[in-house]
C-alpha cells in the first residue's frame, strides 16, 4: 500500500510515471479544511469524488476503486485540508 500526503491547496498526481491504473483504497480527512474547502478526485476519463472537507461526518472513507491512469487530487478553496489518500 502506498499514501499521499496532501495539506496545501493544489494538485497533485498520484501514481507511477507514465499513468498506469491504481487502485484509490481510502481518503483519509487527518484535519478539516475551512472556507468551503473541497478535494477532487479524478483519472484522465472522470471525476471520481468531490469531497466537502468542511461539513464531511467521517474521517476516512474507503473507495476501493480502480482509476483509468493516474489519479489527480486537487484541493481548492478556503483553507485546504489535511488529507492522506492510500493507494495501490
Amino acid at each position: 500500500m502506498n499514501y499521499t500526503h496532501l495539506n496545501a491547496n493544489g494538485a497533485a498526481t498520484i501514481g507511477p510515471a507514465g499513468g498506469p491504473n491504481i487502485k484509490i483504497h481510502s481518503v483519509t480527512i487527518n484535519t478539516k479544511g475551512a472556507a468551503a474547502n473541497t478535494l477532487t478526485l479524478a483519472d484522465p476519463k472522470a471525476t471520481i469524488a468531490v469531497i466537502d472537507t468542511v461539513n464531511i461526518n467521517s474521517q476516512s472513507l474507503i473507495y476501493d476503486v480502480d482509476t483509468q491512469g493516474q489519479l489527480t487530487a486537487t484541493l481548492a478553496t478556503g483553507t485546504a485540508a489535511d488529507v492522506t489518500i492510500a493507494w495501490q
